[in-house]
């Protein structure tokens, strides 16, 4: 695989946007509507976080092999 973008990402800082993000969407699920709504679209960039990095992560040769070989071992159980 060839690396398309060469930036320093440091991932503790973005997990922690993302953990905090998606506390504030669960949080914004129990307030009241019309102040929770407000919440539950500041959470909403929780998805996207863990998405990246996890393609991030999956960006790295040794990674992606492990996961594929993780997740067919999964698929072998499930049937």
């Amino acid at each position: 695989m060839k690396k398309i973008i060469n930036i320093p990402v440091n991932q503790d800082i973005i997990k922690i946007i993302a953990l905090v993000t998606m506390t504030i969407d669960h949080f914004g699920y129990v307030m009241e509507p019309s102040f929770g709504t407000l919440l539950r679209l500041i959470g909403r960039l929780s998805f996207p976080l863990f998405v990246f990095l996890l393609v991030f992560n999956l960006n790295q040769k040794e990674l992606y092999k492990k996961y594929i070989d993780n997740n067919n071992f999964i698929k072998a159980f499930k049937k």
